[in-house]
């Protein structure tokens, strides 16, 4: 009798193929063992915090600021201020203001002179001498009149 299929082809086909069910069990494997991996890696982990102390007030002026070009303000009331890049340090007179610049001597910085509007020229004088005297060339620091700023700089709605 002729069959359509022959008998050989029928019994290689009976029984189970595992293969895929390895390969499946090789890639659930794997993705435990990655999964595990970076769970350790997660949780335990040692890491040392440093503990913040509370600072005290310190008026003298950080050394880091030493690159950068030193910007002296003259107040409406006649004192004067440093402003370094984070913070301003008041100064009642101009012998402050030299015993601070004293110690930037060797680094030759910038002195940039900013002036309010409303401070009396006997202060502002006695600032450009006094750091003068230092031996420190002082620049004016220009700001553009109000009405020229940009809008986000004066605080108007834009």
């Amino acid at each position: 009798m002729i069959e359509l299929i022959p008998e050989e082809e029928l019994r290689r086909h009976t029984g189970i193929n595992f293969a895929p069910m390895v390969d499946f069990l090789f890639l659930i494997i794997a993705v435990f063992a990655v999964l595990l991996v970076a769970r350790s890696a997660l949780y335990h982990t040692d890491v040392s915090l440093v503990t913040a102390k509370p600072a005290k007030h310190d008026t003298s002026i950080p050394q880091f600021y030493a690159a950068a070009p030193i910007v002296l303000s003259v107040l409406e009331d006649g004192s004067y201020k440093w402003i370094g890049p984070f913070q301003e340090y008041l100064m009642s007179d101009v012998q402050a203001v030299q015993q601070h610049l004293i110690p930037h001597k060797a680094e030759k910085p910038k002195i940039l002179l900013k002036v309010d509007r409303h401070a009396s020229w006997d202060a502002v004088a006695q600032l450009i001498f006094a750091v003068r005297e230092a031996g420190f060339p002082v620049y004016p620091l220009y700001e553009a009149p109000e009405e020229m700023q940009p809008a986000i700089l004066r605080g108007a709605a834009p």
